[in-house]
C-alpha cells in the first residue's frame, strides 16, 4: 500500500511539475537545444505523504487503521403462524356486551361468541364493532369485519343483480330520451 502511494505520488509529479519546469527550462535554454535532466527527489521527501496518505479517508497509514468489527450474523428462527378458518359475519351489541356473529369456515355453521369464550382452540380476547381479537397460545389474530369475501355463491348473486339494475337503468334511459323527443317534436308543432 505505501508502495502504491509513494508510485501514485512520484508519477503526480512527473506529469505535473515537471512539464512546467521543462516548459521554462526550455525557453531558458532553447538555444542550447538540449533536454534537461530529471532526477527523482530523495525517498525521505515524501515522509508527510507516507504519515497522512492523500488517498486514504482517514488520512493515516493502513497498517494504523483497524478494521471494523465483524458482526456474526444469527439466523433468524422460523415463526410458525397458525391460520384461522373463522369468518366475522357481524357484531351485536345487547346494551351491555357485545356478541359476535362468527362463521367457522365460508359454509360452516354461525355461532354467537361473548369474551373469553373458545371457538376452534382461539380464545376470544376482544370484540369491537368492526372487528375481533383472538388468541391461541403466543399466537394472536385480528378478524375484521370489512375482511369477509363474499362466498362464490354470493358473488354471481352479486353479479345477476348488477346486471339486471344495468338492464333496469338501460330501459328507464331510453324511455326517458323518447320521451323528451316527443316534447321537442310537441314543442316544434306549436
Amino acid at each position: 500500500m505505501k508502495n502504491q502511494i509513494l508510485y501514485y505520488c512520484l508519477i503526480m509529479q512527473i506529469c505535473c511539475i515537471s512539464p512546467v519546469l521543462w516548459a521554462e527550462e526550455q525557453d531558458a535554454g532553447e538555444s542550447e537545444g538540449a533536454f534537461p535532466e530529471y532526477s527523482a527527489p530523495p525517498f525521505e521527501d515524501f515522509s508527510a505523504m507516507i504519515q497522512r496518505p492523500l488517498f486514504l479517508s482517514t488520512r493515516r497509514p493502513a497498517s494504523v487503521i483497524k478494521p471494523p468489527p465483524t458482526r456474526r450474523i444469527i439466523p433468524k428462527r422460523k415463526v410458525e403462524v397458525k391460520t384461522i378458518n373463522l369468518l366475522l359475519s357481524g357484531v351485536i351489541h345487547d346494551g351491555e356486551e357485545y356478541i359476535a356473529l362468527v362463521r367457522k369456515g365460508k359454509k360452516g355453521e354461525m355461532v354467537q361468541l361473548k369474551k373469553n369464550k373458545m371457538i376452534d382452540g382461539w380464545r376470544l380476547l376482544e370484540i369491537k364493532p368492526e372487528e375481533i381479537t383472538l388468541n391461541k397460545g403466543a399466537n394472536f389474530t385480528t378478524v375484521r369485519l370489512r375482511d369477509n369475501k363474499p362466498v362464490v355463491d354470493d358473488k354471481k348473486r352479486a353479479q345477476r343483480a348488477s346486471k339486471i339494475r344495468l338492464e333496469k337503468l338501460r330501459k328507464a334511459r331510453l324511455l326517458r330520451n323518447k320521451k323528451k323527443a316527443a316534447r321537442r317534436l310537441a314543442n316544434k308543432e306549436r
